[in-house]
């Protein structure tokens, strides 16, 4: 198994807090996914592409499309607190974690309906299964959230190992909630100042 994710152009601080907790179970390799001139990431193998675009999330999986073997991609934001390297042994193409609904916006729209896979935790061993989705985002364009969307709509033509949020996937409520129970704690947004390696 290797660790990827994408790192362009932000504090590394989160990264750094993010392999080190992966590396707690296992001494993987861990990929950045970046830029030409993002700086690299202490410990980690860079990753290097032309970013042609401005979009992050479908800069990610032009990344992902490229990458072979057992990839547990995650955000920078996470925090892994169980070894989930384990999940590699269930045969999928990918495997994804689903949102238990309803998770409002702030518009009034069903999150869980609209986006019903997170994109913060994912396994992937197929490179086939990110081209498709890539070729979707271009011709269905989705901004911050493309990634998404184009998992939402294509995930049924790929063998998809669904995983709950619940554990894999965790978004705290408040900085005092306890999470000791969870397999992997995602610090989306706001959150990120509750980290800790």
């Amino acid at each position: 198994m290797k660790l990827a994710f994408l790192h362009v152009k932000q504090d590394p601080k989160w990264a750094r807090m993010m392999v080190a907790s992966v590396r707690k179970f296992t001494n993987c390799e861990a990929l950045q996914l970046t830029d030409q001139d993002t700086p690299v990431v202490n410990g980690c193998t860079p990753v290097r592409m032309d970013f042609a675009h401005d979009n992050l999330t479908m800069f990610k999986m032009e990344h992902l499309a490229r990458l072979e073997g057992d990839i547990l991609v995650l955000d920078t934001d996470i925090i892994v607190q169980r070894d989930i390297s384990k999940v590699f042994a269930f045969d999928f193409d990918v495997a994804l974690t689903w949102r238990d609904g309803p998770i409002w916006s702030d518009d009034g729209q069903d999150l869980a309906k609209i986006m019903p896979i997170n994109c913060g935790v994912m396994f992937s061993r197929s490179p086939a299964f990110w081209q498709h989705c890539l070729e979707w985002s271009k011709e269905h364009p989705g901004g911050w959230y493309s990634d998404q969307f184009a998992v939402a709509a294509n995930w049924r033509r790929f063998n998809v190992l669904r995983l709950n949020c619940d554990n894999f996937n965790h978004t705290p409520n408040s900085k005092a909630e306890d999470v000791s129970r969870r397999y992997v704690v995602h610090y989306k947004g706001k959150r990120k100042e509750w980290m800790k390696a």
